[in-house]
């Protein structure tokens, strides 16, 4: 359900951190929207001579994967309003798809009770597990860190996938996978926007994550994503200490490689990254999958024409044999850890 051009949009809030009713821009989204404790509610009026305010309130599930979107008739429209005015949330949307409720479908004592920031905000952790509750699988999970690169993406709508969605298809029996990979993130904007957080809810002693960024870190002209590789390579430490922390083993990843040749060679666009995520796993003794390499190696081998097949246009996203390729090359280098345990078929 699309909202109608006609419609006028009210304000958008947090209730936790802003007064009622002020109107704020959508920018609000950026630094509040991935948070797990925040919760946004999004108010628009309705078109038509009634003057009609619908609020959605909506939430991040920590540990389940998921949004709670909480309205009336008309939540799917405000959530594809709220994907169409916030690169970040459409993103997250995509990795995590909303699971939207009817206020009629929620117990109350009355009515005005379900409509209300209090009872909402004090009722939302109860009302997630009733609705869609975190069940842990039976043996240990495979966590991923990352950026696109790595994300799932919607099957029916992005011709773009990533190499950790191809991961789905072959984890071993009892062995569960959660992807907590997002399209554009850096070490920095991972943790900053509240990701890292959710990983190390659903997070089990036991349980390997395996963490690879780098594609991001290096863009200068996003202050919210770039590190130097100094820093990046701090980052990773800190990721790696609240891991082992918890009882999780980690594993780093260096940055897939990006299909850029020059006069028929490839060439490599990651500057200083990989070598700081190499001497972090050399430091911390943690094992090291070097996917720049082994990606390398097969983009060489598949020649400029061909490896093509492997890309969308933009020769840095994998399409779906692109995704399917890089996902057989991690499985093969995970098992070669010799990690103790079977993770893939």
């Amino acid at each position: 359900m699309k909202i109608p051009a006609e419609c006028h949009m009210a304000n958008i809030y947090n209730w936790e951190k802003l007064p009622i009713g002020q109107e704020n821009r959508m920018d609000i989204f950026r630094p509040l929207g991935i948070k797990p404790a925040p919760a946004l509610v999004l108010q628009y009026a309705q078109c038509g001579e009634r003057r009609h305010i619908e609020r959605v309130f909506l939430r991040r599930m920590a540990g389940r994967y998921g949004w709670i979107a909480i309205g009336a008739e008309n939540t799917a429209a405000a959530l594809d309003f709220i994907a169409a005015n916030s690169q970040d949330l459409a993103m997250d949307f995509a990795a995590y798809p909303p699971r939207a409720i009817s206020l009629g479908d929620i117990p109350a004592e009355s009515p005005e009770h379900r409509i209300s920031e209090p009872w909402f905000s004090k009722n939302f952790d109860a009302l997630a597990d009733s609705i869609m509750p975190h069940k842990p699988a039976p043996g240990l999970t495979l966590h991923l860190a990352g950026d696109s690169t790595m994300s799932n993406k919607e099957d029916a709508v992005f011709a773009e996938r990533g190499w950790g969605q191809a991961l789905r298809g072959m984890m071993a029996p009892g062995v569960g996978l959660a992807n907590f990979a997002v399209n554009g993130r850096s070490t920095k904007s991972f943790r900053m926007l509240g990701h890292w957080d959710h990983l190390l809810e659903a997070a089990r002693p036991g349980d390997i994550a395996i963490i690879q960024f780098g594609h991001n870190d290096a863009n200068r002209s996003r202050p919210d994503r770039y590190v130097s590789p100094a820093e990046y390579g701090q980052r990773i430490s800190r990721f790696i200490d609240e891991l082992v922390e918890i009882g999780a083993k980690p594993i780093i990843a260096t940055p897939i490689c990006r299909r850029r040749f020059e006069n028929g060679e490839l060439v490599p666009t990651h500057g200083d990254y990989p070598a700081a995520a190499k001497a972090v796993a050399d430091a911390k003794n943690v094992p090291l999958i070097d996917m720049e390499r082994l990606t390398a190696n097969m983009l060489s081998n598949y020649g400029e024409v061909d490896s093509a097949a492997l890309f969308l246009p933009d020769n840095t996203h994998l399409n779906a044999r692109g995704a399917i390729e890089h996902a057989n090359l991690a499985v093969r280098a995970i098992n070669e850890l010799n990690l103790g345990v079977t993770l893939f078929c």
